[in-house]
């Protein structure tokens, strides 16, 4: 006698493909039944009116429209296999064969369908089965999930528990067993037993049996009733009509203002005493948009799903959205998934002989992650520093790799638990090479903290610090103007201010500028903390981070616009435009050179500012040394630390020195302490 799978297998053919490559032999014998079996157990039972609950499913647009929000929320969850490994942790189990399995669950249905199917099956029966077969067409095993409507008839033991499940496809003579034990079963909790869960269907029926009527009523009134939008009258004491005036009037009125007349839609002119009356059906004195309303909310309630995730009025507002969306993976959907998880690693996984601790998890805390932004702010408080490398951070925002770009740089403003960080003086990313000065310090002159392209009076170049931040600005600078370069060109042959976009511009190159701006600042912070024996951890880079925006956001504006004139120069006078900006090398040369003075500069300052301010520090211009400085009258000249210099300036690479006082700058600044 074959198996039950074999009988499913060609019944279940016949339901759903309308053919059957067999049938087993015998068939009379399962149609003789088997008295064991309780029939007329069926478990769609009608609930209103003659419906079951897939007739209310398929009618009933509130019904509908929560258990496809429901299910298709929870189908769309990762389903992800995880197994234990050998450090007491676990890792994703991508060649589980249950993983597999429910990714292509069958040759009809994609993991998504089936876990739909099994999510609303839920959510309107409180129930599912779910038919394991052996003898996949192409080989293998298949998962078929069994609609409720199918199940006929039960056998269960002394205690109600159910051990085989007689199925009946709609439409179908044919019907065949399934045990239990060679079954997944889900099943909610119902008070009178264990054979099957307790639809929810079943508590709106006062709610659904109201719709129904109401809608049988709006259906009946559009059918027969009235077509009157309005009626006319006559005073009581007006002289009484002809046959024939009334006759002419009719056929006046409506040859003038009816729908086809001459003057449909203007202002009729009545004789005197004559009214206008308008009448018609009245939504609002029916109350049936509030009645619509009411029948919304309560199914949405009986499914413990927010009404405004449905759409309802009066129950949302901007800022509760997120929390609603937070709702639906927690207190909505987060039983079912619990239940669906264990139900699935307690039976499903035995079944298919998934033995080596594997276990299934929907992935619903992707759900409740943020947008990248709150991610990003969460993760970075967790682990109280970076946690993407360049090469991960510049990917988002399709940019390349750089070189050195894949590695985690050092913490910022702390370094691991019990350390301070990386040594002072060692640069961000890298480990700190150890090399000593190229020449001994001058007793007579201030140590110099000067940027990579200065070579001080005393002979020493500044630190590698500024040599590895401003390589790496100026090589992202060099990609930025060349692509900008190019988008330009290739617009510049349409008309208006279209070829050149600077709020993009801008947004694109400020993103550039502020992680190498805070690298900067806090790696020269740092340097000079250390060298100054202070603590490099105690310097605070979240008390930067809004200036080193606003920098980015000013400088980003301030570049863009000087490209945006160059080109509209050439543009206004008539010359090729190609040749602007040709040498793009050389601009972003400058540029990142202009900016490293200027952020190394404020960077020794704020170390002066944040830890040292009980020590009246002061702040001393070292010139670059170059021949053509045009700062050498002003080395070594001291003032308070927030007092400006001579020239205006309140550090080298201050704007307020215009372009030409700070372009090419490679001067420095060094801080003491005050006298005592």
């Amino acid at each position: 006698m074959p198996s039950f799978i074999d009988r499913a297998k060609a019944t279940v053919s016949v339901a759903l493909f309308g053919t059957a490559p067999w049938l087993p032999s015998d068939t009379a014998a399962l149609q003789a039944g088997d008295p064991g079996v309780v029939f007329g157990a069926g478990f769609a039972s009608e609930v209103v009116d003659g419906m079951s609950v897939g007739d209310l499913y398929q009618t009933q647009p509130n019904l509908r429209s929560v258990v496809d929000f429901t299910s298709r929320n929870a189908a769309q969850l990762g389903r992800h296999v995880f197994r234990p490994d050998s450090k007491g942790g676990r890792e994703r189990a991508r060649d589980s064969f249950m993983e597999t399995l429910l990714k292509s669950p069958n040759d009809y249905q994609t993991g998504f369908d089936l876990f739909k199917q099994l999510f609303a099956e839920l959510a309107l029966y409180d129930f599912h089965l779910w038919v394991i077969d052996y003898s996949r067409r192409n080989g293998g095993t298949t998962i078929t999930g069994i609609p409720t409507e199918w199940i006929t008839g039960t056998k269960a033991d002394a205690f109600g528990r159910v051990t085989k499940y007689r199925i009946q496809p709609n439409g179908s003579n044919e019907w065949f067993y399934v045990n239990a034990e060679d079954a997944v079963v889900f099943r909610g909790y119902n008070p009178h037993g264990f054979k099957r869960g307790s639809s929810p269907v079943t508590s709106l029926r006062n709610t659904l049996a109201e719709q129904i009527a109401a809608g049988e009523f709006r259906r009946q009134m559009w059918k027969r009733g009235g077509r009157i939008g309005m009626y006319m009258t006559r005073p009581a004491d007006a002289p009484e009509w002809s046959a024939e005036g009334k006759a002419k009037f009719i056929q006046q009125w409506k040859a003038q203002w009816a729908g086809g007349g001459a003057e449909a839609g203007g202002t009729p002119l009545l004789d005197e005493g004559m009214e206008l009356k308008r009448v018609g059906f009245n939504a609002r004195e029916e109350q049936w948009a509030e009645g619509a309303k009411l029948a919304l909310v309560t199914v949405a309630q009986a499914f413990h799903v927010p009404p405004a995730m449905l759409g309802a009025e009066g129950f949302n507002s901007f800022a509760s959205v997120k929390e609603f969306r937070k709702m639906l993976y927690t207190e909505t959907l987060g039983p079912s998934v619990a239940q669906v998880e264990d139900t699935i690693n307690t039976f499903l996984a035995p079944l298919i002989g998934v033995n080596d601790g594997s276990y299934l998890e929907l992935n619903i805390g992707e759900k409740l992650q943020g947008d990248f932004e709150e991610q990003a702010a969460v993760t970075s408080a967790a682990v109280g520093g970076p946690w993407m490398t360049p090469d991960e951070a510049r990917a988002r925002n399709n940019l390349p790799a750089i070189e050195g770009g894949n590695r985690l740089l050092a913490p910022l403003n702390m370094g691991a638990a019990g350390n301070s960080g990386p040594s002072a003086g060692a640069p961000i990313g890298t480990e700190p090479s150890g090399a000593p000065e190229s020449a001994a310090p001058d007793k007579h002159k201030p140590e110099r903290h000067g940027v990579h392209t200065a070579h001080h009076a005393d002979g020493r170049k500044a630190s590698d610090v500024e040599w590895v931040g401003s390589k790496a600005l100026q090589e992202d600078l060099d990609l930025f103007f060349a692509a900008q370069r190019k988008d330009i060109l290739a617009k510049l042959g349409q008309k208006g201010p279209s070829w050149f976009d600077q709020k993009h511009w801008n947004q694109e190159l400020s993103a550039i500028l502020n992680p190498h701006l805070t690298g900067l600042s806090t790696g020269t912070a740092r340097r000079v903390a250390g060298a100054k024996g202070l603590d490099p951890a105690a310097y605070s880079v979240a008390r930067t981070e809004k200036f080193l925006k606003a920098v980015s956001d000013s400088r980003a504006d301030l570049i863009n616009a000087t490209t945006r004139d160059h080109y509209q120069n050439a543009l206004d006078n008539d010359t090729d435009p190609t040749t602007v900006f040709q040498d793009t090398e050389s601009r972003s040369k400058t540029v990142s050179g202009t900016l490293t003075t200027f952020i190394v500069a404020w960077a020794t300052v704020e170390v002066a500012k944040q830890l040292m301010p009980d020590k009246g520090p002061t702040k001393t211009w070292l010139a670059s040394g170059l021949p053509d400085s045009r700062h050498a009258d002003m080395d070594g000249e001291t003032v308070g630390i927030d007092e400006k210099f001579s020239n205006g300036a309140m550090w080298p690479g201050d704007p307020v020195l215009g372009a030409e006082g700070v372009a090419n700058c490679g001067c420095g600044v060094e801080i003491s302490e005050g006298a005592s």
